[in-house]
C-alpha cells in the first residue's frame, strides 16, 4: 500500500506541477493578450491621429469634387438646351433656304418667260407704250393688286 501511496503521491505531485505550469502559461497568455490589445489600441490611436489630417483633406477634396461635378452637370444641361435650340434654328434655316430656292426657281422661270416674250417680234413696241397712270376708279378696284407684277399674256402665234 505504501507503494501505491508513493505512486499516487508522485502522480498527484506531477499533476499539481502540470496544473501550476498550465495556470502559469494561461496567466502569461492572458498578459500577452492584454499587451497585444493595448498595442493594437495604441497603434489605432496613432494611425487615426496621423491620418486625421489626411482624412480631413480628402473629405474636403471630395466635397469640392462633388460641387464641381454638380456645376458641370448643370452646365451640361444648359449646353444640351442650347444645342436643342440650335438644332431647331438650323432646321428652320434649312426650311427657309428650301423656300428661298423654290422662290428663286419660280423667279428664274418667270424671267426666262419674260425674256422669251421680249424676244418675240413686236414685244419691244408693247413695252415702249406709255399708258400713264390708272384712273382713280381702276386704282380703287385694283386695291391690294395695285402695283403687283402681272405676268405677260401668252403670245398667240398666227
Amino acid at each position: 500500500m505504501a507503494e501505491i501511496k508513493r505512486e499516487y503521491d508522485a502522480a498527484l505531485h506531477n499533476s499539481l506541477i502540470a496544473a501550476a505550469e498550465n495556470l502559469s502559461m494561461r496567466l502569461e497568455l492572458a498578459a500577452a493578450e492584454e499587451t497585444r490589445a493595448a498595442s493594437v489600441e495604441a497603434a489605432v490611436r496613432e494611425i487615426t491621429a496621423s491620418t486625421s489630417g489626411v482624412m480631413t483633406e480628402l473629405n474636403d477634396k471630395l466635397a469640392a469634387t462633388e460641387r464641381r461635378a454638380s456645376q458641370l452637370e448643370a452646365r451640361a444641361v444648359a449646353v444640351e438646351g442650347l444645342a436643342a435650340s440650335a438644332r431647331t434654328d438650323a432646321e428652320a434655316c434649312k426650311e427657309a433656304v428650301e423656300r428661298s430656292k423654290a422662290v428663286h426657281a419660280q423667279l428664274v422661270e418667270r424671267l426666262a418667260g419674260e425674256q422669251k416674250w421680249l424676244s418675240q417680234p413686236g414685244a419691244k413696241h408693247v413695252v415702249d407704250i406709255d399708258i400713264g397712270p390708272y384712273a382713280e376708279e381702276i386704282q380703287e378696284e385694283d386695291g391690294e393688286d395695285a402695283g403687283r407684277v402681272v405676268e405677260a399674256p401668252p403670245v398667240v402665234e398666227a
